[in-house]
Parts: C-alpha cells; structure tokens; sequence
C-alpha cells in the first residue's frame, strides 16, 4: 500500500518505522494535527492571508468559491482550501502546495501579531491552542516556538519528495519515487546539508 497507509495499519509507530526506512532519516520527534486542531489555530490567530492562484470552487459543502489574489480566510476556509486537488491539473502536488502556503501564512500572522516576539503572549497562544496539537512524550511544543521564535515565512524552503510523477498501481493512483534523486535528496537531510543540495540542484 502507499506510504500513508502506514498510519491506519499501525498508528503513529508503524508511520515513523515506514517514513524513516523509506528516507534513512532518523525521525526524533512527532507533532500530530488533525482538521479540528488545524481550524482552532488559524481562528486564534484571527485567520490568515492567502494569495490564491486561481479561481476554484470547493468541491465539499457549502461550495466555497475561492478567487485568484489575497483572500482572509478563517479556520474552516483555510482548511477548505487546504484539502482540494481535483481542479487542478497537477492535483495532489497543488494540494501540497496549498498546504506549505498555509504553513508560512500561520507563522508570518503569529510573527505580525506579535506573538513569536512576546515569550509570554506566545506561552498564552500555546496553550490556549494546546488541544489541538498532539506530541510525543519527550517533545516540548513551547521548547521549540522559543528556539524558532524568529523564523520567518520567508526563511522557509519546501522542497517535495523526489519522484517520476503519477500512475496506477492495481486500483490506487500513485505517486512513483525517483529513487536516485530522493537517496541524494535525503543524505542531505541526514548530513544537515540540504541548502547545499538545493543550491546544487538549482545549477543543474
């Protein structure tokens, strides 16, 4: 089965086992979010800025119809947002697109609020979101907003799993590995080497 149906077969231990033997990278610490938890944050923050690049229609109730520029969008809008694929000609890969625009416009709205800036109005948005955020026993949610609390949306680099594109394997749809690339892809991972590897990568 695909990658992500390690989670159903096996819950969040079969999912770090079957992520960490497909990228060799060691997985230290899991942060779980679901659709409510996802919706609480983007409402805490008094929603967020999306620059959308087309026109669409939701294809879930009640058929939200979303414009090509800057839209504000709620909790349950920018979820919305954040789950279509059909209208678009790569599909999923907009899909994760959508999702890593959304990631960067969280963090930029928490940095223009002031919330990164202020440890304590920072401590006050983590736990009044607290039920929304799932982590493993030895992981601190505040630790980490402290350490990365002057990241920047512009700071951030997504880069996407190497692959050979899309397919049928029986009757799933598919995305196929390039797996010369992604071993490449992933040393740099493990090795902290990556800004060198995308800069190489650039070049070719």
């Amino acid at each position: 089965a695909k990658i992500n149906a390690a989670f159903s077969f096996g819950g969040v231990p079969l999912m770090v086992q079957t992520v960490e033997s497909f990228t060799g990278v060691r997985i230290d610490h899991v942060v779980l979010i679901d659709f409510a938890g996802f919706k609480e944050i983007v409402d805490a923050l008094g929603g967020v800025d999306i620059t959308v690049d087309q026109n669409f229609t939701s294809i879930h109730p009640p058929r939200r119809k979303f414009t090509k520029g800057v839209m504000h969008m709620d909790g349950e809008t920018a979820l919305d947002y954040a789950r279509q694929r059909y209208q678009f000609r790569d599909g999923d890969f907009a899909r994760i697109r959508h999702q890593q625009q959304l990631i960067k416009a969280v963090l930029d709205k928490a940095a223009s609020s002031g919330i990164l800036a202020n440890p304590a109005r920072l401590n006050s948005f983590l736990r009044a979101t607290a039920d929304a955020v799932t982590v493993d026993q030895t992981f601190s949610l505040l630790d980490m907003a402290m350490d990365l609390r002057h990241l920047r949306g512009n700071n951030l680099t997504f880069i996407t799993s190497p692959t050979r594109g899309t397919g049928r394997v029986g009757n799933q749809s598919v995305v196929f590995a390039d797996t010369e690339k992604a071993k490449a892809f992933y040393d740099a991972v493990r090795r902290d080497a990556v800004p060198e590897f995308t800069a190489l990568a650039a070049k070719k």
